[in-house]
């Protein structure tokens, strides 16, 4: 007989207190979904044809999804940061205009402390672009699945991730 406690998603996750900053790269595909908040808590949109929210006139906000992967403990490991609509555009002005997220280190930074001053910005690191060696470090990071429920790591039972080749250090 098992008894299974659940997961904690939110150690995926990536919670960034007012004033500081992550390095890591962008990795996978971007997960988009709607939402709307009721009671401080966020429930997934179904679509305006099947919500009754939006029947009623609530409009719902937009969301995305991406791994991160970051250095932890002198290990890279995958995590999932989720923001909404100007974070999206302003990746999205990132990689249209030249920087492969897949391959360029950033620097992620939140100011402020509350739903209404915080702002998040999203810059390439000087001097960023990784290296060969280094890319093929961090393809080897298993990604976090994403989805509008809360997330589960991608693992396979039994089995430990292979270690990282003694390659050129990335710089975060």
């Amino acid at each position: 007989m098992e008894f299974k406690t659940g997961t904690d998603s939110s150690k995926d996750r990536i919670k960034l207190k007012a004033g500081e900053s992550i390095k890591g790269v962008f990795m996978g595909e971007v997960h988009e979904f709607k939402q709307h908040w009721a009671d401080n808590k966020p429930t997934l949109c179904p679509g305006q044809t099947q919500c009754a929210k939006c029947a009623n006139g609530e409009k719902a906000s937009f969301r995305f999804q991406i791994n991160l992967i970051v250095k932890e403990n002198d290990t890279y490991i995958a995590k999932v940061w989720e923001q909404g609509w100007n974070v999206f555009l302003a990746l999205k002005g990132l990689h249209e205009g030249g920087y492969d997220l897949e391959k360029y280190l950033m620097k992620i930074s939140r100011t402020g402390s509350t739903k209404n001053d915080t702002v998040y910005s999203v810059v390439p690191v000087p001097n960023g672009l990784l290296t060969p060696a280094q890319l093929k470090e961090i393809a080897s990071v298993k990604l976090v699945q994403l989805t509008d429920e809360p997330i589960k790591e991608l693992k396979s039972k039994g089995r430990e991730p292979e270690p990282f080749p003694e390659l050129d250090e990335i710089p975060f």
